[in-house]
């Protein structure tokens, strides 16, 4: 088993990499969308369109906890990011009571 130290050494060091000014576009999907394509053309990423969503509850016992969990991105566009979910999941009951998410 790693040691505390061990575990607090892990860190890739990137240096100097970040998102150059030229990169950067007025409208953040343009951006989404190369990455993307990147990802999907990338071999050693299995699923692309694999992101995690934050909700946050509203019921009476635990109010405003978060939850966080993997759902499969089916599309996007300038109007947003769209996937699928059972209507009668938690996730969706979630939503409809606050659709502040995060992804």
């Amino acid at each position: 088993m790693p040691t505390r130290d061990q575990i607090r050494a892990l860190r890739k060091q990137y240096g100097e990499v970040g998102l150059p000014d030229e990169q950067v576009k007025a409208n953040p999907f343009e951006i989404f969308s190369v990455w993307f394509t990147d990802a999907v053309a990338n071999e050693y990423i299995v699923e692309a369109n694999a992101m995690v969503l934050s909700t946050v509850n509203s019921n009476s016992k635990n109010e405003n906890f978060p939850t966080s969990r993997t759902v499969l991105m089916k599309d996007f566009s300038e109007q947003g990011f769209t996937f699928f979910t059972n209507y009668q999941s938690n996730k969706a009951n979630q939503i409809a009571q606050n659709n502040r998410v995060s992804l």
